[in-house]
């Protein structure tokens, strides 16, 4: 396979060698929560970008179609993720050129806040999928992004909700079985996660035991001890799972929802 090179612009994430280890946890924690819902679906990732959460995706469904509407994009996933049970399409998500009723789920992470015509987006989402379907999508709750971004508007971003915004735009169209939150790394935790970034963030649940734990030691244990390698990476790259923290105070909103 030829050597395929993307340049990082802030818009959309792809993993290279240098990894931007903040963007890459939080953005893989999404898809390996999401990868516990399709097994042996048939599963569309909507704005799949550069396909790595395709790829996660692929190794539980029955197949994955991913859309994008960069074909810059759709080219590195084609070359990029040769998979059997994948393909990838260049494709506007507020107007998806498939039939109704076809996808037992959909996955749409970080979409919502760059399409222009959200409503209508949110139309088709709701039109492809199957009768009580589910769709897992995320936006960041603008609020806390605002914070988290320093104050600095994201030039990518057309609209921004918080968790009323995000419910009252999905409701017409979706049961919303879940809201969940996802926290953001800080620099501290970044520093601590380095000898372990080799690794899987784990996705399965854990117990409120752990939960405690895990939060106890990030905010009480002092730093000296956190460097020395006795406790587990879990507990840093767990930071940024999905559903430690409720939605109204996350950076990153992620919904489980399904068809009307």
């Amino acid at each position: 396979m030829e050597n395929i090179k993307l340049e990082f612009t802030g818009e959309r994430f792809f993993i290279s060698e240098e990894k931007n280890w903040e963007l890459y946890y939080q953005h893989m924690a999404r898809y390996l929560f999401a990868r516990r819902l399709v097994k042996n679906k048939l599963v569309l990732d909507a704005a799949c970008g550069t396909g790595y959460g395709a790829a996660i995706l692929a190794s539980k469904a029955s197949k994955i179609v991913g859309i994008d509407i960069s074909k810059e994009a759709i080219d590195y996933c084609k070359k990029k993720y040769n998979m059997s049970n994948a393909t990838f399409a260049v494709m506007d998500c507020a107007s998806i050129a498939f039939s109704d009723e076809l996808f037992d789920l959909i996955v749409s992470f970080e979409t919502l806040e760059h399409i222009s015509e959200v409503e209508k987006y949110v139309q088709e989402l709701h039109r492809i999928l199957k009768p009580e379907g589910q769709l897992v999508i995320s936006t960041p709750n603008r609020d806390v992004y605002a914070i988290y971004n320093k104050g600095q508007k994201n030039k990518f971003h057309t609209y921004e909700f918080d968790d009323k915004g995000f419910r009252e735009l999905m409701k017409p169209y979706f049961e919303i079985e879940d809201i969940y939150g996802q926290r953001y790394f800080t620099p501290k935790d970044l520093t601590l996660l380095t000898p372990y970034t080799s690794m899987e963030i784990p996705a399965a649940p854990d117990g409120i035991f752990k939960k405690i734990v895990r939060v106890g030691m990030r905010t009480f244990l002092p730093d000296g001890l956190m460097r020395r390698k006795l406790i587990s990476y879990e507990i840093w790259a767990n930071k940024c799972r999905v559903g430690d923290i409720v939605p109204s105070k996350a950076v990153y909103m992620v919904g489980v929802m399904r068809k009307k």
